[in-house]
């Protein structure tokens, strides 16, 4: 659920799913993703852990510079996406952009 300052909270056996992905919490004890979004998504976010996220990146770079397939993949993964940190808490904040091209407010539910 989306909280007033547009925070919204993994269960936790994702979240710890999330960080093993991850390599783990930061020192500090929050949790790093990346937040994908975009028309091709359909509505829908992608939350990425990091690992998952480099191999991706890697996946991209591969591909011949220039072609059709890299400039899709760049723009649908490159152009549209955010690097996000939890709270201790392990709440992300759902970026206003993200909220308005998605069409959530307070109070909706995230699935």
């Amino acid at each position: 659920q989306i909280d007033g300052k547009g925070r919204f909270q993994l269960p936790a056996k994702t979240r710890e799913a999330l960080d093993a992905a991850s390599g783990g919490r930061t020192e500090s004890g929050t949790s790093l993703a990346v937040l994908n979004y975009g028309d091709h998504l359909d509505g829908h976010l992608r939350l990425y852990p990091l690992l998952r996220w480099d191999e991706t990146l890697q996946m991209i770079m591969a591909m011949d510079e220039g072609s059709d397939e890299r400039l899709l993949n760049e723009y649908v993964y490159l152009s549209q996406n955010m690097p996000v940190e939890s709270d201790k808490e392990g709440r992300f904040v759902l970026p206003q952009r993200f909220r308005q091209k998605l069409g959530v407010d307070e109070g909706d539910v995230l699935l």
